[in-house]
């Protein structure tokens, strides 16, 4: 098939553009670089001869256009993702996640892509109480971050309704992986480099964390999952569906790291939600999709 991955030099983006090329696939990116690290690049120059990439920001439209046209399936991972800069500055993060996903479904949709699969967040629910999280939760975000992934959703959602075009909303909740900006691979990075590690808060806070590997196992799955029924939006939870605390994150960490380190306690970060909680059983039901890397498997590998 031929794909194109917009944000492929980005952390998921990059693992994906690998896979994809890895199983025989045409690809093509586009990412600017504004803010990919170094080891999200690095994945990607290993399949560099391999691929059409273009350096690029999306909210080019001519740009877009160009590089869209054929293709079979776009996966748009191009995105401002870090919150706190969403409220430092709200308007750069609305151009980038909501004008630059409107010219990523212009394109698709003048180009004639039959399917687009967005990457949203959890951010849309915001600070929800009621676990597990289900998608016909009324959305509450509370950054602009959160707001801006939403505004997306519904775009893709008018695309599909008015134009026909097939979209899916994934909605990430706590992705780690190696190069991730969560907080697994930061306790890793600071347990292997300065003995040293950071809990805000007191530990008892609870994520819903997927190993990057079941998140790409899920795209591939969308090269031609068929979903029952008329409706051409889907919405689903990218999750684990399993709620673990940062605690029990530093327990696993002492049991297979060799040697000791220093664990630090500071107070909550503004904004920070206490518990998060996935329900993934619409994407089991429906795209027949279940995480198979356990927590602690998942971590093992990332501590070789």
């Amino acid at each position: 098939m031929k794909v194109l991955v917009t944000g492929g030099a980005g952390f998921i983006g990059s693992f994906l553009v690998n896979t994809l090329v890895e199983k025989g696939h045409e690809v093509s990116v586009i990412d600017n670089l504004s803010s990919a690290k170094v080891i999200s690049v690095n994945r990607l120059q290993k399949v560099k001869d391999k691929i059409e990439y273009v350096q690029e920001d999306i909210r080019n439209f001519d740009v877009m256009k160009k590089i869209t046209a054929g293709k079979d399936i776009v996966f748009h991972l191009a995105a401002q993702a870090d919150v706190p800069t969403s409220i430092h500055d709200p308007i750069e993060d609305a151009q980038i996640n909501i004008f630059g996903t409107l010219n990523v479904l212009r394109a698709a949709h003048m180009d004639g892509v039959p399917r687009v699969v967005f990457f949203s967040s959890a951010a849309v629910y915001g600070g929800a109480k009621k676990l597990p999280l289900k998608e016909d939760l009324p959305p509450n975000p509370l950054s602009p971050y959160g707001l801006s992934k939403y505004a997306a959703e519904q775009y893709c959602k008018y695309y599909s309704e008015y134009f026909n075009l097939e979209t899916f909303a994934l909605r990430t909740f706590n992705v780690y992986g190696e190069g991730s900006a969560g907080v697994i691979y930061k306790f890793i990075d600071g347990v292997r480099n300065s003995g040293k590690i950071t809990v805000y808060g007191d530990g008892k806070q609870t994520r819903d964390f997927l190993s990057v590997h079941d998140a790409v196992s899920c795209c591939m799955q969308l090269l031609n999952a068929k979903v029952k029924g008329n409706e051409k939006f889907h919405v689903y939870n990218l999750a684990n569906g399993k709620e673990t605390s940062l605690s029990e994150i530093i327990k696993v960490l002492k049991q297979l790291h060799k040697k000791n380190f220093e664990v630090k306690y500071a107070d909550q970060r503004p904004g920070d939600i206490k518990r998060s909680l996935a329900s993934i059983e619409k994407i089991k039901k429906e795209l027949k999709f279940r995480p198979k890397i356990a927590l602690k498997d998942g971590i093992k590998e990332l501590l070789k």
